[in-house]
């Protein structure tokens, strides 16, 4: 028969394993251990011993014990603040380790009548920061592409395209004339009323000589 004690044992184990292990997933999430009077916001009795979990829990759960981009911009409780403004990551770009936008004035993700000051990140400009996903070890940028200005490069081409438009061809070298026969007439050309004289000459002789 199991006797008392050892039953005692074995529950004061469970309990303190969920406990830890409660311990551990605060730290995987933005001011995790900074929830006032809450030491596990993921479960309902606030400090892990439950293994009972509340809509932020099972929410937590279903990311893979991560907290996404999902699991932020998420409102478990449904009080009009996602779970980010609540934790202090309203830009969901928090990542393990990294200290969240601000420590205080935090509020419960799962208790509906728990919510933060929205005053907190009413100044804050979500699009120019760089979101990540992020896990229990590691994390992945999902905008590496925000500020990079496609514009710059595409005036650059636009350039270089209209300096090899104006590039022009060596004009073609037109030939010139002798200046002995005057411009536009070639040596050949000049030779010609000569060789004609010529003939004219020895045509004459030749009636000439057939008339005597």
């Amino acid at each position: 028969m199991v006797s008392a004690s050892f039953v005692l044992l074995g529950a004061l184990v469970v309990l303190g394993s969920t406990a830890e292990g409660s311990k551990k997933f605060v730290s995987w999430i933005p001011n995790g251990a900074n929830v006032e009077g809450y030491a596990a916001i993921g479960h309902p009795d606030g400090t892990g011993k439950d293994e009972s979990t509340n809509d932020f829990g099972e929410a937590f759960e279903k990311a893979g014990k991560k907290w996404t981009v999902e699991l932020c911009q998420a409102d478990t409780d449904g009080d009009g603040q996602t779970n980010g403004q609540e934790l202090g990551d309203p830009c969901c770009e928090w990542s393990t380790g990294a200290t969240p936008r601000w420590t205080t004035g935090v509020s419960h993700p799962s208790l509906k009548d728990k919510t933060s000051d929205a005053s907190l990140w009413a100044n804050i400009n979500c699009t120019s920061t760089t979101t990540t996903t992020t896990s229990g070890a590691d994390s992945s940028v999902v905008d590496l592409w925000a500020n990079i200005n496609c514009d710059a490069d595409t005036s650059a081409s636009s350039a270089a395209t209209d300096t090899d438009s104006t590039s022009t061809t060596a004009p073609t070298p037109t030939p010139t004339t002798s200046a002995s026969t005057g411009a536009g007439t070639s040596d050949a050309d000049a030779a010609k009323p000569a060789q004609y004289l010529a003939s004219m000459l020895a045509l004459a002789s030749s009636v000439a000589l057939f008339l005597a």
